[in-house]
């Protein structure tokens, strides 16, 4: 079963950012985005997060269309969960922070189960102790550690994730790793896009390899790094 797009198109004025006949997701798996500045990689994720709805072509999930409209988009949404490079933070408590997905969604009503999960997020990514602190005066790990388990603890089907080792420490891109890894075994499907090509080779399953808005090749991850397609492209030099 597969995430599939067929004919994505996204253009600002005459300047075509991104151009794919078909691009094709596995379910359960890691598929990682790479490719140099510009190549597109972020204007796929957000397409692919439901959160650009002008483009053209079409999303598949699970053999079904995918609208374009942000009041139908609300059920897709709420099956997914963002981890961004540069995560904002509302003015109010860590914990709180982390339960307002919870709430907004409906998922938990009960607050004892709701601070059950929020708890257990904390202490998966090892910041329980910044429960009560003001989110907004933390430091850039610290933020970062605490937008994953934002987005973990609603128990998302699609994880989406933009670069998120960026402002970690090697103690801590391990943990994010290992967490991820965890959810992937839990059958969660993770989008991610990455620089960091010793990150992919830990986590992908399936490569998607972006240039100048073009998909150069995708498939499974690492055999299709041998693959001429991708050796004779010029994103083999970005490496």
């Amino acid at each position: 079963m597969y995430y599939t797009g067929q004919n994505l198109l996204k253009q600002y004025g005459t300047q075509v950012v991104l151009n794919l006949d078909e691009i094709k997701i596995p379910f359960g798996k890691c598929t990682v985005i790479m490719g140099p500045n510009g190549a597109g990689k972020s204007t796929l994720l957000r397409m692919l997060a439901f959160l650009d709805i002008e483009y053209g072509g079409n999303l598949f999930l699970r053999d079904l269309p995918v609208p374009k409209s942000q009041e139908k988009l609300r059920e897709y949404r709420c099956r997914s969960a963002l981890i961004w490079q540069r995560p904002v933070m509302f003015n109010m408590s860590v914990f709180d922070n982390v339960a307002l997905g919870l709430k907004l969604r409906g998922q938990v009503s009960n607050k004892t189960e709701r601070a059950q999960r929020v708890e257990a997020a904390l202490a998966r990514l090892g910041v329980e102790h910044l429960a009560k602190a003001n989110a907004k005066r933390l430091s850039g790990g610290e933020v970062q550690k605490v937008s994953i388990a934002r987005s973990l603890v609603l128990e998302p089907e699609l994880i989406f994730v933009d670069e998120p080792s960026s402002n970690l420490d090697v103690d801590s891109i391990d943990l994010l790793h290992s967490v991820l890894l965890e959810e992937k075994a839990k059958g969660r499907t993770i989008i991610l896009i990455t620089h960091n090509f010793s990150e992919a080779q830990t986590l992908a399953d399936y490569g998607v390899f972006l240039h100048q808005g073009q998909l150069v090749i995708a498939g499974d991850f690492p055999a299709v790094l041998n693959q001429p397609e991708f050796k004779n492209s010029s994103y083999w030099r970005y490496l």
